[in-house]
């Protein structure tokens, strides 16, 4: 995993050299070339926000997180193999998404009372960020209500509300309630009914989406930020960032950005571009693409489960732009590591990559599971992050799942394609017939799990 980081810190140092900042184009298209990839990279993450998002707010709302802006689209199902919104669906929780357009004003969030249960609203900004996250860990349980700022808002605001300042007029909130087994989504429902989003000038938002647009045959947000050339991509950039000002340390990227005539608002590109620079720049743009989609598989060429918390911190990302690319086209909407850290294995423990023709299993020596203050959870989803249909309409094992443990407290879960003999059959996590891959979620982790002091064990062959 090491040598994964350093590999990316090297290619970042590349990809985003910085060129003197004139405001006319480079000369020589090498570096033509330089700029588009490192743009590329810094500007995938906010169009992809940008995709989706109008994506999800234009009727008619697509099902899955379709919904009008500054309201709530509540999934009052665990998502199953038919759902493609998002990869690598969390069927632990049940989702309460929004996109909140701050331009107009601040919006209220009302969160009632919860005891005893899991949950978070993590907010994120145009850029990908997670700024803030109001949840079980904050609130104790109690009930709260949010006023969430955007950057230009400049009115007074109610003493009874705590304000969350939003660096962006974009938002999007992904909640996330704990679901358990049994009649336990009646009352998971119950209380998304009671989630509110309010314009603070108190004007009721919309709540009535009609019926949805099956998603199913639409190309995916992020196929369609990948398939953009360079002068569509950069032209698209460009508004972005007039109307999502980006942090102030980006400074550095658009100045290099502003070589393309990219920065000033007007959505045009600089007029003395030639054609062999537009060459250089969607040539820049492939070689970009081409090293996220390599950083994507190096990640699953080691047997330790991955990302490691000390070396990526999801969710705060300041300059990093690789990681952020990176994270938003295998995981966009990322948590913060605080609220909920996620590692992904592809591979076992003698490297091969996991499949459905081979019987596996994770063995938690002496109970010795992820320490976590709320729950964690095993999923299983092919290789391009989806659930795969089986026959017990089962996708995930966990603390919150009844696992049997031996006499010693050893918990061993076992993954096949066919429950293995003599095994319980709470402890088998049914996989697909080709190849898979498992992540492993830890609900508000102890120190020791964000500090790598306690580690996953690996998955093994039978």
């Amino acid at each position: 995993m090491r040598l994964y980081i350093q590999s990316i810190g090297v290619a970042a140092a590349f990809l985003t050299a910085q060129a003197c900042a004139t405001g006319e184009p480079p000369v020589l298209p090498v570096k033509t070339k330089i700029i588009g990839a490192g743009g590329y990279i810094y500007g995938f993450p906010g169009l992809l926000m940008e995709e989706t998002a109008v994506r999800a707010t234009t009727a008619p709302y697509p099902c899955g997180l379709g919904a009008p802006m500054n309201t709530f689209k509540q999934l009052y199902d665990r998502p199953g193999p038919d759902f493609r919104a998002v990869v690598r669906p969390n069927v632990d929780t049940l989702y309460s998404s929004a996109f909140l357009d701050l331009s107009e004003g601040p919006v209220v969030l009302d969160i009632p009372k919860i005891k005893d249960r899991f949950y978070l609203f993590a907010m994120l900004d145009a850029w990908s960020n997670n700024f803030a996250g109001p949840g079980s860990a904050s609130t104790g349980g109690k009930a709260a209500k949010y006023v969430i700022v955007g950057p230009d808002w400049e009115g007074e605001l109610p003493a009874r509300m705590e304000p969350v300042y939003a660096p962006t007029n974009l938002v999007w909130i992904i909640g996330r309630t704990e679901v358990r087994g049994g009649n336990d989504i009646k009352k998971v429902n119950a209380l998304q009914r009671r989630y509110r989003l309010t314009p603070l000038t108190g004007h009721k938002s919309h709540e009535d989406i009609g019926e949805c647009q099956p998603i199913e045959g639409q190309t995916s947000p992020e196929d369609v930020i990948r398939s953009l050339d360079a002068t569509t991509f950069f032209s698209r950039l460009d508004k972005y960032i007039e109307e999502n000002p980006p942090q102030t340390d980006d400074e550095d990227r658009l100045k290099s950005l502003m070589r393309l005539g990219v920065g000033d608002g007007d959505g045009a590109l600089h007029p003395n571009l030639r054609r062999r620079d537009l060459k250089a720049l969607n040539a820049g743009m492939d070689q970009a693409q081409d090293f996220l989609d390599f950083s994507f598989k190096l990640l699953g060429r080691t047997s330790v489960w991955s990302p490691d918390p000390t070396m990526v911190s999801l969710g705060e990302y300041d300059t990093n732009y690789l990681v952020r690319a990176v994270v938003s086209q295998i995981g966009f909407g990322a948590n913060k590591n605080i609220y909920a850290l996620y590692q992904n294995a592809q591979r076992d423990d003698d490297g091969d990559p996991l499949s459905g023709d081979t019987s596996y299993k994770m063995v938690y020596e002496n109970g010795n599971t992820p320490p976590v203050e709320a729950f964690w959870s095993l999923t299983v989803y092919n290789d391009q992050g989806f659930l795969v249909e089986n026959p017990l309409n089962k996708y995930a094992v966990g603390s919150n799942t009844g696992l049997v443990a031996d006499e010693n407290g050893t918990i061993t879960v076992h993954f096949a394609t066919k429950q293995p003999e003599g095994v319980p059959e709470a402890n088998w996590l049914p996989v697909p017939d080709g190849p898979f891959e498992v992540t492993l979620r830890m609900y508000e982790p102890d120190q020791e799990i964000i500090d790598a002091e306690w580690t996953a064990p690996p998955i093994v062959k039978e």
